[in-house]
């Protein structure tokens, strides 16, 4: 495992030869175990909760630029989500994100599973009351 500080107070967790579920288990128990805890401050007892976005390569790919993207998606989502949570990236994230983008194109490559660009076009539909 190896763990490292990507900025601010985000982390970034490499969990090579684990599968999806037992790193979810593992990032699920991490997030409980930070919920339970208090840290003291000046006399003064701080709960603190996190939000966790996971990536697996089966999903996200090889490359760690779409394993670092995948697992920000996620982790939008769990904050989306009222914060507290550990969200697991899947292709239905990416792709809700980009269509979520104003005047985007999209293609979605079949072969590769990746969605390079979206195109969305929208009509106002009139009223007819």
């Amino acid at each position: 495992m190896l763990l490292g500080r990507m900025g601010g107070e985000e982390f970034a967790l490499l969990m090579p030869d684990v599968d999806e579920e037992r790193a979810e288990a593992f990032l699920e128990s991490l997030r409980m175990s930070v919920e339970q805890a208090t840290t003291h401050f000046n006399g003064n007892g701080l709960k603190v909760t996190t939000s966790i976005g996971m990536a697996s390569i089966d999903v996200a790919g090889r490359l760690f630029d779409h394993l670092l993207a995948g697992a920000d998606h996620a982790l939008y989502v769990s904050k989306e989500q009222g914060r507290n949570k550990v969200s697991v990236f899947s292709q239905a994230m990416q792709l809700r994100t980009v269509l979520e983008k104003d005047g985007g194109e999209t293609r979605v490559s079949l072969r590769t599973k990746r969605v390079s660009r979206v195109s969305v076009r929208t009509k106002m539909a009139r009223d007819r009351a």
